[in-house]
């Protein structure tokens, strides 16, 4: 595994890691939200009862997914055999354990472990595999992060009308918009890098192409 496949892992587990710290500060410890209790907290709110602000839940999951996308690619050419994939496969459950409880939610935990099982076979199948990890990964990784700062900003004037008092934004909405930054410069990077190297072979081709005799 190269050192920006680690690097977007890393990224992806802070993104994750972010929902669980506070979004919303405050003095008072009750009136402190992490990035999980923001889609239950905004259920009870004026706005969201009446129907004014639509909530998506969903996009708190996005980190979550990309994390598990990144373990499912990230060295799949180089790490092939049963125990390695079992391995992630197994850290890929439990990653979307945490959107998709087992027990609240079995079909949508048990669609995405097939899901999951069905994206490692392929990857692991595929010649030209590692350019998901190097390229696709970074691009999700930057799509997923952005998502719940997205929704969090959405939510900001309905909070603040609540609280009657500006909102305090936690340092895990800061970490969280700050690893979709990172991820969006990584994927950048990885694309210009993908440019280089297939010009770079296209070039090297047509060194090699022996001279016409006729021309």
């Amino acid at each position: 595994m190269r050192w920006h496949e680690r690097l977007a892992m890393v990224i992806h587990a802070l993104a994750m890691a972010s929902l669980w710290l506070p979004w919303v500060d405050h003095k008072a410890a009750a009136l402190v939200l992490t990035g999980w209790d923001l889609p239950e907290f905004a259920r009870f709110m004026p706005e969201a009862r009446s129907g004014g602000l639509v909530i998506h839940a969903q996009a708190f999951w996005g980190p979550s997914l990309a994390f598990a996308f990144c373990v499912l690619t990230g060295g799949s050419t180089s790490r092939l055999g049963l125990k390695p994939a079992l391995a992630r496969l197994a850290v890929a459950a439990a990653v979307l354990a945490v959107p998709f409880p087992p027990i609240d939610q079995a079909l949508a935990y048990a669609a995405c472990l097939a899901a999951s099982a069905a994206l490692l076979t392929t990857t692991s199948l595929c010649v030209r595999a590692r350019h998901a990890a190097i390229l696709v990964a970074p691009a999700l990784g930057a799509l997923a992060s952005t998502f719940p700062p997205w929704q969090f900003r959405r939510l900001l004037p309905a909070l603040q009308q609540l609280y009657n008092a500006p909102i305090t934004i936690g340092f895990g909405a800061w970490l969280c918009a700050g690893c979709a930054l990172t991820s969006l410069a990584l994927a950048i990077r990885s694309l210009f890098q993908e440019v280089q190297a297939a010009f770079r072979g296209a070039s090297e081709a047509r060194s090699r192409r022996p001279a016409n005799p006729h021309s």
